[in-house]
């Protein structure tokens, strides 16, 4: 089993999928979890963790050098359904 959390949507992930399918057995899952985003959860010590992060950085979300956060646009599931670790 291969574990992935929030890194997910920053990799090729059609890329990334092909090379775990040819290095794990081939009964291997590949799961993509989440585990609550100080950006998305609603809680007052994330946001007071927001806050003071946006007091430095500005509002818009930020995402390596000069960019800003962009969501992903397709479900991981549809992406999965798609590799060689099809059964969702």
């Amino acid at each position: 089993m291969v574990t992935v959390c929030r890194a997910f949507h920053w990799m090729d992930q059609p890329a990334v999928l092909s090379l775990l399918a040819g290095c794990t057995a081939k009964d291997a899952a590949v799961v993509v979890m989440g585990d609550g985003s100080p950006w998305t959860a609603r809680s007052a010590w994330t946001d007071a963790l927001r806050s003071l992060i946006q007091k430095y950085t500005g509002t818009k979300r930020r995402a390596g050098k000069d960019k800003t956060y962009a969501a992903h646009d397709r479900p991981y599931r549809e992406i999965l359904a798609e590799s060689p670790f099809a059964d969702v």
